[in-house]
């Protein structure tokens, strides 16, 4: 979704899941991590809102520095989107 006024797409699971592919070389450990993040946060997937999104960033960023840069990278957009979509709606 774009919010409207700001070229910005809504940031994603299926991004988040290309970020931590990127960093690790394996889509299958990618979902594997997102999976035991999501469950130990107890959060539903797949995820949908920025607010999860961030939560899920926020729990990947300490597991070392190879996910921290995908992490903080999804979790910089979500932010973002959050913020924008905000303003806009105010």
């Amino acid at each position: 979704m774009t919010i409207a006024g700001w070229d910005f797409e809504q940031p994603t699971e299926a991004g988040l899941l290309d970020e931590l592919t990127d960093a690790i070389g394996d889509p299958h450990g990618a979902r594997m991590l997102l999976d035991i993040t999501c469950r130990q946060l107890r959060l539903e997937r797949p995820l949908t809102s920025p607010g999860d999104i961030i939560l899920a960033t926020e729990c990947l960023l300490e597991m070392g520095d190879l996910l921290r840069v995908a992490a903080r990278s999804t979790k910089i957009r979500a932010v973002t989107y959050r913020a924008l979509a905000t303003k806009a709606s105010s």
